[in-house]
């Protein structure tokens, strides 16, 4: 901007506290400007931000000025008046910034200005001093930017606005230079004498290298004996490599010898090397008809899977010219363009004719597709066979391990009997891969054997529920919601229980804290302000004080335990489900000197399980709710209700 010819300064350098405003005040004014964006904000002039705009275009969002008009009442107020009672124009800059200084202070308004503020409780104080759209500084470190409102503080004493402030920054820099300095003039007389040793050293060590006697030649002798010794290791290496090389080749060249002979024993051909090349290139010419037939192959290849025989008619839809030709040649049919439809029986009687015969269609279509061909309902027959034989195998593994009357044992059989509680989850796992498909029947039998249901007790000792998944499989999210070890062995419990699958994530806690698991704690929560929750003991100290204070706090589902009921303030509770309408209003009732007398809640979206606690609870203390399904509240709804 400099290069540029652009005048700028910082605001903090542009502004000076007011006479008469104590260090606190200034500390917390210096805060406020900083979470504001403003401290270290440039300030410029009108007619330079369109320079900006074209030649400095990255500093646009770290310069300020005034575009536009004076507020209301103050068009007629002098270059350097500001009504802002906090700041005053630093007079060491030239007239045009401070000019411009004066103008952006006069947009700043006092969180006082009219009213009571957001201490006294009025409504005209709040949009007087705080009006949604303006830059307002009020008392106690709460200020507004547009849309943003907020509280800021700050102990101690300013640091950056006023002479006063940078200089003794300034000073406590030069301070902390001047230590450092004499730090490291200290560490360099401490290193000139270590190189002052290693110097001499050095000599020395320099003048006995001098005095040993020359060992070239031995050493010229020793580097190539070395040099040969490698050369003649690498040599036998590459030697052995060779020979195990040449061993498997000969090998090789036996066996495809022995599977020629074997494959070519029943052709009708001789063992020259003439009728071997006529047969190689006859291969390399039907080969060639083939690949361009790969269709029709496909539908022949489906037949012999459904009947298992050359049985069934097929029909090519605008067979091809090479299609034409060949299924012409071994049919002994002239084909015109358009459908051809032929039987299988009829295409392996013409496979007789060829000079490969006696040939079948099942090994031309496995030859072909390089893959045994089989029925599919053998295929299917086969696979149901397998897979249960995998769940007879899992059964009895199972009760070898936890007995045939543990939790494990009597959720398999059931699952297996009404192919229910995670039946179709572990045939789709045994499909995708069937050794991870007994591993996690292992792990879902071991997690029902360490939870003892057969055993069970109503109040029982709480596992968490990453703790107890990393003792069984390694892992502290195997058992987690939505994984197929998570699903499976709520299934299980489900099944040992009695019971329903959980129908969402209120249900499927409320489940595995039944079977002694409790699940994340933390993650469910809810925002509340103005919520008394009590124990056995009485209220809970806590959040009375919370309260007291006019804080809001957040309640998780760890903070429920224990708690035997809740109250809200008057009876009545707010629920809300957006956290910056929540961050709003209760901003706006800590400020209120007298109670309100309300309850609030912010579920942050849907509500999770412990907010439908907190809201049981209240519920039975005959509390009623605004908000939520039942109606919308607006900000003259819940502000009338205060």
């Amino acid at each position: 901007m400099e290069e540029a010819g652009i005048r700028a300064v910082p605001f903090y350098k542009a502004v000076e506290f007011a006479d008469g405003l104590d260090p606190a005040a200034c500390a917390v004014m210096e805060a406020q400007l900083k979470s504001m964006g403003l401290l270290d904000a440039l300030v410029v002039q009108p007619e330079d931000l369109l320079r900006i705009e074209g030649e400095c275009p990255e500093f646009l969002d770290s310069v300020i000025c005034v575009d536009g008009e004076e507020p209301a009442g103050e068009q007629d107020a002098g270059d350097t008046e500001v009504s802002f009672p906090g700041l005053t124009v630093n007079t060491e800059l030239e007239d045009g910034l401070q000019k411009e200084t004066a103008r952006i202070l006069r947009h700043i308004r006092n969180g006082r200005a009219s009213g009571e503020g957001l201490r006294g409780g009025s409504r005209e104080g709040v949009r007087d001093g705080f009006s949604e759209g303006r830059l307002a500084i009020g008392e106690n470190g709460m200020f507004r930017q547009g849309a943003l409102l907020g509280k800021a503080w700050q102990e101690g004493e300013a640091e950056y606005v006023g002479q006063l402030a940078r200089k003794k920054k300034k000073e406590q820099k030069i301070r902390q230079l001047t230590e450092r300095i004499a730090e490291l003039e200290a560490l360099m007389d401490v290193l000139s004498g270590e190189l002052s040793a290693l110097s001499g050293r050095l000599d020395t060590l320099e003048k006995e290298y001098r005095e040993v006697p020359d060992f070239s030649e031995i050493n010229d002798a020793l580097e190539k004996l070395r040099e040969c010794a490698l050369r003649v290791n690498w040599l036998n290496g590459q030697f052995s490599e060779r020979e195990r090389k040449a061993q498997e080749a000969e090998q090789r060249k036996n066996r495809c010898w022995q599977e020629m002979l074997q494959c070519c024993k029943a052709l009708p051909y001789g063992r020259t090397e003439a009728e071997y090349e006529e047969a190689q290139e006859a291969l390399r010419e039907y080969e060639g008809t083939w690949r361009e037939c790969r269709r029709c192959l496909r539908a022949l290849r489906a037949k012999w899977e459904s009947y298992g025989r050359a049985a069934g008619y097929i029909t090519l839809s605008d067979a091809s010219e090479a299609e034409r030709r060949l299924l012409g040649g071994i049919l002994g049919k002239n084909f015109s363009e358009g459908n051809i439809r032929f039987s299988c029986a009829e295409f392996e009687r013409g496979l007789q004719k060829t000079r490969f015969a006696p040939v079948d269609l099942k090994s031309v279509l496995e030859a072909y597709f390089g893959e045994m061909i089989t029925v599919r309902k053998e295929k299917k027959q086969k696979a149901e066979q397998d897979r249960e034989n995998f769940l007879e195998e899992t059964g009895k593994l199972l009760e070898r391990k936890h007995g045939a009357e543990g939790a494990a044992s009597v959720w398999f059989r059931r699952m297996r009997k009404e192919k229910a509680f995670g039946y179709q989850l572990l045939i789709r796992e045994y499909g995708r891969d069937r050794e991870k498909a007994a591993q996690l029947i292992g792990n879902v039998g071991e997690a029902l054997a360490r939870l003892r249901l057969e055993e069970y007790e109503e109040e029982k000792a709480e596992t968490a529920l990453a703790v107890f998944a990393a003792a069984v499989s390694g892992s502290p999210h195997y058992f987690d919601r939505g994984t197929a070890a998570g699903q499976l062995l709520v299934s299980a419990v489900c099944c040992y229980m009695d019971r329903e699958l959980p129908k969402g994530a209120h249900e499927w806690r409320e489940l595995l804290l039944q079977a002694g698991i409790a699940p994340d704690l933390i993650s469910s929560s809810i925002h509340a302000y103005g919520l008394h929750l009590r124990t056995a003991e009485g209220e809970h100290p806590a959040y009375a004080a919370f309260c007291r204070r006019k804080e809001a706090c957040v309640v998780t589902l760890e903070n429920l335990k224990g708690i035997v009921g809740a109250e809200a303030e008057g009876n009545t509770v707010f629920v809300v489900e957006n956290e910056m309408v929540f961050s709003f209003l209760t901003g706006f009732l800590a400020e209120r000197e007298e109670d309100c007398g309300l309850t609030l809640l912010c579920t942050s979206g849907q509500p999770r399980t412990a907010a439908l606690q907190v809201l049981s609870l209240l519920a039975e203390a005959g509390c009623w709710r605004s908000g939520g399904c039942r109606r919308r509240i607006t900000g003259t709804d819940f502000l009338r209700s205060g």
